[in-house]
């Protein structure tokens, strides 16, 4: 797997969280997942050891409709669906919480009393994206959310927006740094965007220049049905690029996970933004399950749990199980790593 990347545990994943799109730690010992349609699963890293639902998934009112987007702060768990739903519970027990904020939430992320959010939305009378805003710093407090503050906006003005056009592609990603700072890279257009605590845009990236640059902005309205219908349409035409995979805040420096597929397995690689210094990258050497693997992460300070999960897939191949890959934090070291473009004040 590669000498420099210390692995610490590994877990494979038991059928019942087969289906897990992302994951948070919880303590030391365990993790939380979402697992899609089948709702909210706690784990422990020790394979010896048994997990257990949190939540159900379905359209109840105690259950979760789809996760795949999940944040943890203290004593709130929150989990975002695709289109509309956005869900959120104290770890305490209590009323499971439910609000439609946006039409489709691409990505959400939680902390105190502040979400995160990714996505587009109509208003009242129906527009689409009426302000051109892409991603929102929104108060929270714990029973109901707030007032939005709208922090990122389209370079392609108001109207129907690429992200609309790749919604169902899992490209956009937000994540707050441990300082409150928040970080938003939209996926789907181009741009990473750095801001402190007010929504003051404080440093800016060009992902183009980084070769992040899928072109959901030129997709016909028909190439964009029949890609949202087919998943291996959709990821054979994602791996044709470089894609953000995720996000993690580290102690140098955010830093984003892309994704890209070369002679047919998937490789990754991190990008470390330094504000006001040039950006490095490195490969990241994690196995590739498939050509549709992709990956979700989240780092408590000392070390990384990856999530390694295969994509949806229509094809009656042999179905790949997911695992867990528990690492140290720190990911660069003085091999491997090369300058690119400078960020932008």
């Amino acid at each position: 797997m590669g000498e420099d990347l210390e692995i610490l545990a590994r877990r494979s994943l038991p059928v019942p969280m087969k289906h897990a799109h992302d994951v948070r730690w919880d303590g030391p010992d365990a993790v939380v997942l979402a697992n899609g349609a089948h709702g909210i699963h706690w784990l422990p890293l020790d394979p010896r050891l048994p997990g257990r639902q949190i939540l159900p998934g379905g359209k109840t009112q105690d259950a979760v409709w789809l996760a795949f987007r999940l944040a943890l702060d203290g004593s709130t768990l929150a989990i975002a669906a695709p289109l509309y739903e956005l869900v959120w519970q104290r770890r305490d027990g209590g009323d499971l919480h439910r609000d439609v904020v946006l039409e489709f939430m691409n990505d959400m992320d939680l902390r105190g009393d502040q979400l995160l959010l990714l996505g587009t939305y109509r208003d009242e009378s129906g527009r689409r994206s009426p302000d051109a805003a892409l991603a929102w710093l929104v108060e929270f407090d714990g029973n109901e959310v707030g007032r939005r503050h709208a922090i990122t906006f389209s370079s392609l003005g108001p109207g129907p927006q690429a992200m609309d056009a790749c919604g169902a592609f899992e490209l956009g990603h937000v994540r707050f740094l441990s300082d409150g700072r928040a970080l938003v890279v939209p996926g789907a257009e181009p741009g990473a965007f750095l801001y402190d605590t007010t929504g003051k845009l404080l440093a800016t990236w060009d992902t183009t220049a980084l070769g992040l640059d899928v072109p959901c902005a030129t997709l016909e309205q028909e190439r964009v049905e029949a890609l949202s219908r087919d998943p291996d349409a959709r990821w054979a035409w994602l791996n044709g690029f470089e894609t953000v995979d995720e996000i993690l805040d580290l102690p140098a420096a955010p830093v984003l996970i892309t994704r890209r597929v070369t002679d047919g397995k998937t490789r990754w690689r991190t990008i470390e933004l330094l504000p006001q210094a040039k950006t490095t990258r490195r490969d990241l050497p994690l196995p590739s399950l498939s050509k549709n693997t992709h990956l979700r992460a989240d780092f408590d300070g000392e070390r990384i749990v990856f999530l390694l999960y295969e994509a949806e897939s229509r094809q009656p191949t042999e179905p790949v199980t997911p695992e867990l890959i528990v690492t140290g934090g720190d990911l660069f070291g003085p091999r491997g790593t090369e300058a690119h473009s400078e960020a932008k004040r």
